[in-house]
């Protein structure tokens, strides 16, 4: 870029100098040690750029040579100092923000101490809604806390969003398979329970869903079998003793042989996709 503009300003210069001789001596003499030739133009036009000489002094010498030669330094001028130094600040930025960009290792490092600081502060928070001072939470203590707006704003600000406070607790309570949870047990299972859930926990959840679903549908065809061999043999038996004994026909009992009925029913369609291939 400078030696574009070193050259077309010692044209310009050249131009001048053939069409018509300068009046003012000390100009012509400076125009000459600046622009005598492109050397000395690419020097001039960086020292005007990087501090070495004020540009306003070089317009003074340039502008003489005509509009095109001002307006061409004024250009250069803009463009060197909101372009090329924006770009090359730019470059040393980036790479410095690149080096300074923790690794790997400097990662795992951060987040394990952010997860035990955490882990400290929500114990804390844990601590001061245990009224009893067993170490422990119930869920009226829980809820009793959760009243207080000032717990909600440090939950949240651990990243543990209670939206529901008696579904919260019920849920650690499930996970922990007790009516109470002990404050440890608790902040373990709120910090794994923090944050959103990733592909790799839905496909989790669908996949533990699907055998849930299957073996529901295994355990009722079994029971809807058991349940028609019962019927069976009753009848049998009722047959076979030539006694004319009337099954109960409660509203409970039909009930029961309405639920043999689809339990069949169910059991012949399951039976029949697989055989098929088509279950999932």
């Amino acid at each position: 870029i400078i030696y574009v503009f070193a050259t077309f300003f010692v044209q310009q210069l050249l131009i001048v100098i053939e069409g018509l001789p300068s009046a003012d001596a000390v100009v012509f003499e400076k125009q000459m040690e600046m622009f005598g030739d492109v050397g000395s133009a690419m020097l001039t036009l960086a020292m005007c750029t990087t501090g070495g000489t004020d540009w306003a002094d070089v317009f003074q010498v340039v502008e003489p040579l005509g509009a095109v030669a001002s307006v061409a330094l004024l250009m250069y001028i803009s463009f060197y100092t909101f372009a090329a130094v924006n770009i090359l600040t730019g470059i040393f930025v980036e790479s410095a923000l690149r080096i300074d960009t923790p690794d790997e290792h400097e990662r795992l490092a951060e987040e394990k101490r952010r997860i035990k600081q955490d882990t400290i502060e929500l114990s804390c928070v844990l601590e001061a809604m245990d009224k009893n001072n067993d170490r422990t939470l119930s869920m009226d203590e829980f809820l009793d806390a959760m009243a207080d707006d000032r717990f909600i704003h440090v939950l949240a600000r651990l990243g543990v969003e209670v939206k529901d406070a008696k579904l919260f607790f019920t849920t650690v309570a499930c996970m922990n398979h007790n009516d109470v949870v002990s404050i440890p047990e608790f902040v373990d299972l709120v910090v794994r329970m923090r944050g959103h859930a990733s592909s790799a926990d839905l496909h989790s959840l669908i996949l533990k869903t699907s055998i849930l679903q299957r073996s529901v549908a295994e355990w009722r065809g079994e029971v809807g079998a058991v349940l028609a061999e019962v019927l069976r043999e009753l009848r049998k038996s009722n047959a076979g003793d030539g006694m004319h004994m009337e099954l109960p026909t409660s509203p409970t009992a039909d009930r029961m042989f309405e639920v043999v009925q689809r339990c069949e029913s169910l059991s012949f369609v399951r039976n029949s996709a697989l055989n098929a291939g088509d279950i999932e």
